[in-house]
């Protein structure tokens, strides 16, 4: 992984980043990983082949304990981006993480039939968020390859 902008002290009490995996091309990808309290870019891979995209997030891992001395405190990124096996692995590390829940069309009809009294809203804040107070569903599931 190449660094962007700027540099990652190593004393400073960074929170890890957010990961996003952008699409470059038919079959390259982009990882970038987002500083969550400065808001710059701190790394970026922008030629990952679709066959290499699952191990990008341990990658950034293994990246960012190298350079600080320390895991990152907390990741978000879409589930999609890495099998359930290796959100097992960051879970095992203590590294909290947030991601999205893979949709199917299943899953989507289950939701669509949900009463209402199930969701709740919340609000993010952020200076330039579109949904700036989404409805959530909040459930436990059990996921295939996760402890």
């Amino acid at each position: 992984m190449l660094e962007c902008q700027g540099r990652i002290p190593r004393d400073r009490h960074d929170s890890g980043g957010a990961c996003h995996a952008v699409a470059v091309g038919p079959q390259i990808l982009g990882f970038l990983v987002q500083d969550a309290d400065r808001r710059v870019f701190c790394c970026a891979n922008c030629d990952i082949r679709k066959e290499d995209q699952a191990a990008q997030i341990l990658r950034f891992v293994d990246f960012w304990k190298e350079r600080t001395g320390r895991l990152p405190q907390e990741l978000v990124f879409d589930s999609q981006f890495t099998p359930h096996a290796n959100l097992n692995r960051i879970n095992q590390a203590g590294i909290q993480f947030i991601t999205l829940r893979r949709r199917n069309r299943k899953m989507l009809e289950r939701l669509h039939t949900t009463g209402s009294s199930a969701w709740r809203r919340i609000h993010i804040d952020g200076i330039s968020r579109k949904y700036a107070n989404p409805r959530i569903l909040d459930e436990r599931i059990t996921l295939d390859g996760y402890d």
